[in-house]
């Protein structure tokens, strides 16, 4: 499953909002910096859709605030 995410970096706090099926805005605290925010993107995907972290993988997008992942789902 593709999703896209817009992403807030240093934010003040850490929220996700689905805007539609499979698309998601998400405020984290951390930098974008040092692949800080995408690792910390990574860890609320896996808590809000209750899967893996390894199940997470980044597609497009690294240094974008417009990023796609993959989520792999059994």
């Amino acid at each position: 499953m593709i999703i896209e995410i817009i992403s807030h970096p240093n934010s003040r706090q850490e929220k996700i909002m689905e805007i539609n099926p499979g698309k998601f805005e998400i405020w984290i605290k951390q930098p974008a910096v040092e692949n800080k925010a995408n690792k910390e993107i990574i860890e609320l995907l896996s808590e809000y859709l209750n899967v893996n972290k390894s199940r997470i993988k980044l597609v497009r997008g690294k240094t974008s605030r417009y990023k796609l992942f993959d989520i792999i789902t059994v």
